[in-house]
C-alpha cells in the first residue's frame, strides 16, 4: 500500500468523502488562495488529482461537478461545465498547470497522457497540427516534456503536413517548432564517429537517441556501446559534433556533385535483324 509520504494525495481524499471538504480551505497570510488567472475547470481537476492522483478528461464527470459546485462564480462553473475541449488539450493544460504550481507527479501524469493521444491512431493530422500550435502556445521554450512529442509525430508524418495548409501557418506563428522540426529528433538521426570524422546515420534508432522510438539502444541513451556501420569500430560514436570549420565548403564535404555533368549510359547493344 503506497504511504500518505509517497502519495500525499490519499491522505486528503478523506475531506472529500465526508462534509469536512465544505469547510476545507488553503491556508494563506489572507486566508485565501485567489486563482482568478486560472480556468476554473482546471483547478477543479487539479483539485481532483490532489484527492484521488487521477483527473477526469470529460468535463460533465460526477466528480468535477462536485468539485466546481464550490465555485463562486455560477457563470463562469456554467461555461466550465458545458466547454468541449480536446483530450490532448485537456493534457496539455494540465502539464502546463502542474508546472505552475510545481506539482511534479502531476506534470508527470499529464505528460504520459498527452503522449498517450498524440501516439493514437485515432489522432488526426487535423488534431498534430492544433496540438502543434496548442503545446507551443502554453508550454516555455525550455521545457520539451510535450513539445518533443509534436515535432517528432510531424516528422514522422512530414509527407502528408507539408500539404496541409494550417501546417505552414504554424511554422510562421511558431518559429521554435520550426527549428524542432527541422533539427532535432528524426532529423539528428545520426552520431559521430571520431575514427571516420564524419556522420554516420542510425539504423535501428529513428529519432535520434531521444528515447521515443523504442528502440532498446536508444532508451540506455549510449551512443558509445554501438558499433559504427563504416568503419566496424567500436566505441567510436558519440553524440557531441565537433565545432564546425569555418568557411568550410560543401565540396569539402562531398555532398555536392558537377553541376552539368554529363550523364553516362550504358551502350546501346545492336539487334541482329533476321
Amino acid at each position: 500500500m503506497a504511504s500518505i509520504l509517497n502519495a500525499p494525495h490519499l491522505g486528503l481524499s478523506k475531506f472529500l468523502e465526508t462534509s469536512e471538504f465544505s469547510d476545507f480551505t488553503i491556508e494563506a497570510t489572507e486566508n485565501v488562495v485567489k486563482l482568478e488567472e486560472q480556468q476554473p475547470l482546471l483547478i477543479a481537476r487539479m483539485i481532483q488529482y490532489l484527492y484521488y492522483g487521477k483527473y477526469d478528461v470529460l468535463n460533465v464527470a460526477a466528480g468535477l461537478t462536485r468539485i466546481l459546485d464550490k465555485a463562486s462564480s455560477k457563470v463562469i462553473l456554467d461555461d466550465a461545465i458545458f466547454a468541449q475541449d480536446f483530450d490532448f488539450e485537456v493534457h496539455a493544460d494540465m502539464y502546463a498547470m502542474a508546472d505552475r504550481f510545481e506539482i511534479p507527479a502531476l506534470k508527470a501524469l499529464s505528460a504520459k497522457n498527452f503522449v498517450y493521444e498524440v501516439r493514437s491512431k485515432n489522432f488526426s493530422i487535423a488534431d498534430l497540427v492544433s496540438a502543434i500550435d496548442f503545446v507551443y502556445n502554453t508550454t516555455p521554450e525550455n521545457d520539451f516534456g510535450l513539445r518533443k512529442w509534436v515535432a517528432y509525430r510531424a516528422q514522422q508524418v512530414e509527407h502528408e503536413l507539408v500539404r496541409h495548409e494550417d501546417f505552414k501557418t504554424a511554422l510562421k506563428d511558431h518559429p521554435d517548432f520550426a527549428w524542432d522540426f527541422a533539427t532535432k529528433y528524426a532529423k539528428a538521426n545520426y552520431l559521430w564517429c571520431s575514427h571516420c570524422k564524419d556522420t554516420i546515420d542510425l539504423v535501428e534508432c529513428r529519432c535520434g537517441f531521444s528515447g521515443m522510438c523504442g528502440d532498446a539502444t536508444c532508451a540506455t541513451g549510449a551512443p558509445a556501446a554501438l558499433q559504427c556501420t563504416r568503419c566496424k569500430n567500436w566505441g567510436k560514436l558519440q553524440r557531441e559534433l565537433p565545432p564546425l570549420k569555418e568557411n568550410l565548403t560543401l565540396g569539402e564535404l562531398g555532398r555536392t556533385d558537377e553541376p552539368n555533368a554529363p550523364i553516362k549510359r550504358s551502350p546501346k547493344k545492336k539487334r541482329r535483324l533476321s
